[in-house]
């Protein structure tokens, strides 16, 4: 009877191959830090033809963007920087980034021509990644931790 040892030859291979900043993590991480920003002030403006730019609607709404423009890109970055360092809690902002999207989603729901699909698509977006940080073999590779 002969000893398997391709196990072990597979495990080491699969950590090399999955390990570093790449793929969907980084994608992850250039939507975050370019794409949200650049989609939230393409909405931004959307809004302001459909409200009108002196609407009051549109100035609170304007005002909660650009804010939360700054926070999360600030949130954004330090993750970036933590995961290029290959620090685990680049995790940790990624979550807290997502966590603030949602959070915002339900303060948007006062604005009725927003919240409701603001709510549905920051709440597929948080689904989508929140599992994909759960169960990557990149994530557990370069982070090591047991998810």
């Amino acid at each position: 009877m002969s000893k398997n040892t391709d196990s072990y030859v597979t495990t080491s291979e699969t950590n090399e191959k999955y390990y570093g900043v790449k793929g969907w993590l980084l994608i992850l991480i250039i939507g975050m830090v370019f794409g949200t920003p650049l989609y939230n002030f393409y909405e931004l403006l959307r809004m302001e033809r459909i409200l009108g730019g002196s609407n009051q609607i549109f100035e609170v709404y304007s005002t909660i963007t650009v804010f939360a423009v700054i926070i999360s890109e600030i949130i954004a970055i330090k993750s970036a920087i933590y995961l290029f360092n290959k620090d685990v809690r680049g995790i940790k902002f990624i979550k807290y980034y997502i966590y603030f999207w949602i959070g915002l989603s339900v303060v948007l729901i006062i604005i009725p021509e927003i919240g409701i699909s603001s709510l549905i698509r920051n709440s597929i977006f948080a689904f989508i990644w929140l599992k994909y940080l759960k169960k990557s073999k990149r994530i557990k590779a370069t982070f090591k931790v047991n998810q």
